[in-house]
């Protein structure tokens, strides 16, 4: 995949530093769109992401195969995450990287935002209709021998705290979904990562195996990005 696959970011050389793992009591598809667009960070995480990035910014880019990515800016462009300095960098990393957080969706089932100093792979895997394991899985560059530097703690803390912001409202919308009056749910254009996303688990299924009215008609492919 394009981007997260660039030669320029050697993710070969990073090391596992923490794994969480969470049960949800929702659907995976929930679980799963709410990292997928940006607009709802002044909802979910007032005190959290919103504060650092600055949703309006956020560019959405398609790519085949069913990945994606948003691109949200830094609010202050000289801003640094004060939780990470001191800690080693990717030598590769870029001015996206370091302005910006890229999050990427690797198709079907991985969310990944890549900072220079550490990557917090968010994987969804589907255990039944109305229950979803969640894992945080957070790798960095090397930081020598001995245990992991006393920053990750708070660090790994404050991402576990935005991610519960973004499953803290999962069940409520699984009940509604499975009431009598829910019809469907209307998406706009800053949530076409996740209309992408429905259309290649169509295409990967196979359309004529879907039933005709549960189909999601593939009316993004001008807007994909081919090499």
């Amino acid at each position: 995949m394009r981007g997260i696959n660039s030669p320029f970011l050697h993710l070969h050389d990073l090391r596992l530093v923490h794994r969480r793992s969470v049960e949800v009591r929702g659907n995976y598809k929930v679980v799963l769109e709410n990292f997928l667009e940006a607009y709802h960070f002044r909802l979910l995480h007032r005190h959290t992401t919103d504060r650092i990035f600055d949703n309006l910014g956020t560019s959405v880019h398609l790519w085949e195969h069913g990945h994606s990515m948003m691109l949200s800016p830094n609010r202050r462009p000289d801003w640094v995450d004060p939780g990470t300095i001191g800690m080693p960098e990717m030598a590769t990393a870029t001015t996206i990287e370091r302005n910006h957080n890229p999050s990427y969706l690797v198709f079907p089932n991985m969310i990944v935002p890549i900072s220079p100093t550490g990557i917090p792979a968010v994987a969804f895997w589907p255990q039944s209709v109305d229950r979803t394991i969640l894992d945080v899985i957070w790798f960095a560059p090397d930081w020598g021998g001995g245990e992991r530097p006393p920053l990750w703690e708070t660090r790994i803390a404050n991402f576990d705290r935005i991610v519960d912001e973004d499953i803290a409202f999962v069940e409520p919308i699984q009940e509604s979904i499975t009431s009598p009056g829910f019809c469907g749910v209307p998406l706009n254009y800053q949530e076409r990562r996740i209309y992408h996303w429905h259309a290649e688990l169509d295409r990967r299924i196979g359309v004529e195996r879907v039933p005709e009215h549960l189909r999601v008609p593939s009316v993004l492919d001008d807007w994909v990005e081919r090499d």
